[in-house]
């Protein structure tokens, strides 16, 4: 509109550079707007403005052609074309105004919808916010609760631990009495035993053996001066009963309480009594003594005895082992006797099992002779491989009860 008036009344070209240049971006221009405004609503507002456009651009090129071609006074004999084009522009401007206050009560729709979802949003934030409250609330009240059973539970679990533990204390040091008290009692009845033994050996050797054999004497005699067979017979068999009590005797006070031992010490009742049991037994035995003194203390060498001698017995009923090795050593510290043999074994955990049962009390005799002294027997054994009975015992005499026992009462 600008380039044309100008060109109208002046006629110079330089007034047409708007013209132009507005020409070249009013496609542009249109293809955005139909684009932003692409709803059912501008429509027939679009289809106005772009016949006004069309009819404006119609005078707009008419009124440039005809001052180009007849000049200044065609313009002024037409000047009914400028009042058209004017109105076309007006028309234009009307159209456009018209968009303009649509696209803002539109936008002002907008604004409102938006403040009420705003609103909305706001309400649905602070209901969030109260109900997050509230289940904040209710869950630390259900956390104080827990933590409150929970503290309650742990002091009463507290109390029931210390309550436990006291009584336990109460248990471990009664047993330990009743546990003392029965190694003192295990260690008196050994010892009594043994004086015991050892007594009934000595009757045996001493007295009955003596009169057996005052006996024996006497009926060797008597048949010496018997008269007839009869009588000579009957001496015979006396004799031959004697002797066997005699023997009968002799075995028993050696089996009570070997002499050796008491003579002798140990080395040499265990070499002894080794030699007498592979006789019976018939396998061959076999003693070595390492660095050995007899100069050990008397509970020491009592249940080193034992002990070698409840083996060689399991031996010969169990084992039937062909061959039986006993060592002996002695170093600063302990005293180590060592019994293997080359029988058919057996299961040591099962018979440890059978033992605690009742079944049978050799090995637990035997452990509980060692552990009395201070001393510790392991056994390592496997069915058709043979056994091998190990004890160390401490030099020191710790445990002289055994010789001379004491009585605890109460």
């Amino acid at each position: 509109e600008t380039g044309q008036r100008g060109y109208a009344l002046t006629g110079k070209e330089s007034f047409l550079a708007p013209y132009h240049n507005g020409s070249s971006e009013l496609g542009k221009d249109w293809r955005k707007l139909v684009e932003l405004l692409n709803d059912d609503d501008y429509a027939t507002e679009l289809d106005g403005l772009a016949a006004a456009i069309q009819w404006k651009l119609g005078y707009v090129e008419l009124i440039i052609a005809k001052r180009k071609l007849e000049g200044l006074d065609w313009m002024a004999a037409n000047l009914a074309v400028l009042d058209e084009s004017k109105r076309a522009m007006d028309i234009v401007r009307s159209i456009v105004q018209r968009i303009r206050e649509q696209e803002e009560a539109h936008l002002v729709k907008r604004i409102r919808e938006s403040e009420e979802d705003m609103e909305y949003l706001f309400v649905i934030a602070l209901f969030s916010k109260v109900v997050m409250g509230v289940i904040l609330v209710a869950l630390f009240v259900l956390i104080w609760r827990e933590m409150t059973c929970r503290y309650a539970a742990q002091a009463a679990l507290a109390v029931a631990h210390a309550e436990l533990e006291e009584r336990i204390r109460e248990r471990t040091v009664q047993l330990s009495d009743a546990n003392a008290r029965l190694t003192v009692l295990s260690r008196n009845v050994l010892g009594v035993q043994e004086n015991e033994r050892q007594r009934i050996a000595r009757d045996l050797h001493d007295e009955i053996g003596q009169a057996l054999t005052a006996i024996n004497l006497n009926l060797r005699n008597l048949q010496d001066d018997a008269g007839s067979a009869a009588s000579a017979s009957l001496v015979s068999d006396c004799l031959s009963l004697l002797k066997s009590v005699i023997g009968s005797v002799r075995n028993l006070a050696i089996n009570l309480r070997p002499s050796l031992l008491d003579e002798l010490g140990f080395g040499a009742a265990a070499k002894w009594y080794l030699q007498r049991q592979a006789e019976r037994a018939g396998w061959r035995g076999s003693f070595a003594a390492t660095n050995w003194s007899d100069e050990m203390p008397e509970d020491a060498a009592i249940t080193c005895f034992r002990i070698l001698q409840e083996a060689l017995n399991n031996i010969a009923k169990h084992a039937a082992a062909t061959a039986v090795d006993v060592r002996i050593s002695r170093d600063a510290s302990d005293i180590v006797l060592e019994i293997q043999d080359n029988g058919c074994g057996f299961d040591v955990a099962r018979a440890r099992q059978d033992a605690r049962f009742g079944h049978s009390v050799g090995l637990l005799a035997m452990e509980e002779r060692a552990h009395l002294v201070g001393g510790v027997l392991t056994i390592a054994s496997n069915v058709s491989e043979g056994t091998m009975i190990k004890v160390s015992l401490p030099c020191v005499a710790t445990h002289a009860a055994l010789a001379q026992p004491s009585f605890v009462t109460g």
